[in-house]
């Protein structure tokens, strides 16, 4: 499938969609981020012990004094047993599956964002080669019309209209323009080697610019709330902070006993003359569990991602406000623009 878009892209010059699309095919960033993705599904999910297998005795006293005496004699079993154990897992754990959604739903996001971030940076390279192309090309004619600069001057001087020195400043105009043109080249080749290298394509590269349009700028708050509301980063984040509330809500449950496992087994009664089955439970007491740095750890990590949510707010404002800006004096430009075209084309007819 990649070889075929691959075939399909060189045998037309690269759009700009086009270029993102290939990037996000081949990306492997993007794939180690989806299976990041399903790994934190994995890890989210329910973890159950296994059955544990006990065997042992339960005295060794029958191995060193002797049971002649009482008339039981003492057999390599005697006081020995067999049992199943299970320990189930811990309640902070269990309660940690309410917040796995939310952990999944901010890998996800995270995703997304990955993906966003990709686009953006194929778009921008892809503009940038468009324009270099567009440069190396202004460069060329540069080089070219220097190069006649030269020749006529040169003939010149040979006609004695000009003088040596002339001749020799133009060569040098000739020169800067050939270096220019280099550096455009050069940094040409870099941008397709980098525009290349995001979307697996393989160069000389063919690129088309993308139509553009000068439209009237947006509302600028209803432009944020729209961002924020749509940002991959924004939204992961939150689910961060949803996920690490709702653990540190359901901290108190630490403080509490729990089932910390259960035991079915055989014993062997050589004392007694009989066999039993029994049965054992055992509770755990958190007595030691106040000194615990883990809720301390989840609460600092509450505030970091807090602190990185309103970050990303704020630096997704002040990005959004200064585009808009941009956009406004553009259209202002324009429209200035426009109003001198019609001024001075409606003054011609006048004067026609």
């Amino acid at each position: 499938m990649i070889a075929l878009l691959a075939a399909a892209l060189l045998a037309a010059p690269l759009t700009e969609s086009d270029a993102v699309a290939a990037a996000l095919k081949t990306s492997a960033a993007l794939e180690a981020r989806r299976v990041q993705v399903q790994q934190e599904e994995v890890e989210r999910s329910l973890r159950l012990r296994p059955l544990e297998l006990r065997l042992g005795h339960r005295s060794l006293d029958g191995y060193v004094v002797p049971r002649a005496d009482q008339g039981v004699p003492y057999g390599p079993l005697d006081d020995g047993y067999v049992a199943l154990a299970w320990r189930p897992p811990e309640p902070w754990r269990v309660a940690r599956l309410w917040t796995a959604a939310d952990d999944v739903a901010a890998a996800e996001d995270e995703l997304r964002d990955a993906g966003v971030a990709l686009a953006v940076e194929v778009r921008q390279v892809h503009g940038r080669l468009v324009t270099q192309r567009a440069e190396v090309d202004l460069r060329k004619e540069a080089v070219r019309l220097a190069e006649l600069l030269e020749r006529t001057t040169s003939e010149q001087a040979d006609a004695q209209a000009t003088t040596v020195l002339d001749v020799r400043l133009a060569g040098l105009d000739r020169l800067d323009a050939e270096l220019e043109l280099s550096d455009a080249v050069a940094d040409g080749q870099a941008l397709e080697q980098r525009l290349a290298l995001l979307t697996g394509l393989t160069p000389p590269l063919e690129v088309v610019a993308a139509p553009s349009a000068c439209a009237a700028p947006p509302d600028v708050e209803a432009t944020i709330a729209a961002a924020l509301q749509r940002s991959a980063r924004v939204r992961a984040l939150r689910a961060r902070v949803a996920a690490a509330k709702a653990r540190a809500g359901l901290s108190w449950i630490r403080f509490l006993p729990w089932l910390d496992g259960v035991q079915l087994g055989y014993f062997n009664e050589p004392v007694l003359k009989r066999d039993q089955v029994r049965g054992a439970v055992d509770i755990a007491l958190p007595v030691f569990e106040v000194l615990s740095q883990e809720r301390r750890s989840e609460a600092l990590r509450l505030q970091q991602l807090e602190i990185e949510l309103r970050d990303a707010e704020r630096s997704l404002r002040t990005r959004i406000s200064g585009v808009i800006a941009s956009l406004a004096a553009a259209w202002d430009a324009k429209r200035v623009l426009d109003q001198s075209a019609g001024t001075l084309i409606a003054g011609s007819i006048a004067d026609v």
